[in-house]
């Protein structure tokens, strides 16, 4: 009897997992080249860090953040461009900073959501060469690339979206593919099942390469 219980306890564990497996998803939205630094009210609702020499963080749903030991700089902070991240504060006041690395990077989020977007906001500050591919995923191994930027969209800054649902962690690739370093400037999360969140129109694609 005691064996039966057992395997019964084992079958509906497997059945979980099977369907935690195939509930998980990452889905490449797309790109938004309009709200330049003006994510108020347009992204990060649940969670944004923004990357600089002394980052500036509202974590919020964001449980655990892994930057993989990336450098960072600041190009104007604060600055009067309106490709500069607007401050947590409120103050108005906008960053022109970033995390970087050579050649590679990868990011890591937890959250306690689990039907949700991130936005990774880029931008060239000072060059028109660099040239980058960001891949977004869960488990343990990336999708071929989904998304590379290139100059000259990139020198003028914009976000990139991924949808996630899931338990598990969403993870951010970026490889340098030309120029000094990868760059980027912040991520944003939002929770899809409280409200609608903008920017979602430009594109969608599963997996789909952006064009270059």
């Amino acid at each position: 009897m005691k064996h039966q219980w057992l395997l019964l306890l084992v079958a509906a564990m497997l059945v979980v997992l099977a369907y935690s497996l195939v509930d998980a998803e990452v889905e490449y939205i797309g790109e938004d080249t309009d709200a330049k630094g003006d994510w108020v009210g347009k992204y990060g609702e649940n969670g944004v860090i923004l990357f600089a020499a002394s980052d500036m963080e509202d974590l919020k749903d964001i449980t655990a953040f892994d930057d993989g030991g990336n450098n960072r700089w600041d190009w104007e902070n604060p600055t009067a461009d309106v490709r500069g991240l607007l401050y947590i504060d409120g103050s108005g006041q906008r960053t022109g900073s970033c995390v970087y690395n050579n050649p590679d990077g990868l990011f890591t989020i937890e959250t306690n959501l689990s039907n949700y977007q991130v936005a990774a906001h880029v931008v060239d500050w000072d060059s028109s060469d660099r040239i980058q591919t960001m891949t977004g995923f869960q488990g343990d191994a990336p999708a071929d690339p989904d998304v590379t930027v290139q100059n000259p969209e990139f020198n003028a800054g914009m976000y990139h979206i991924w949808h996630v649902t899931g338990g598990g962690a969403f993870k951010l690739k970026i490889t340098h593919e030309g120029g000094a370093n990868w760059v980027m400037s912040g991520i944003f999360l939002d929770d899809l099942e409280s409200a609608a969140v903008e920017g979602q129109d430009k594109l969608a694609t599963m997996w789909g390469r952006l064009k270059q």
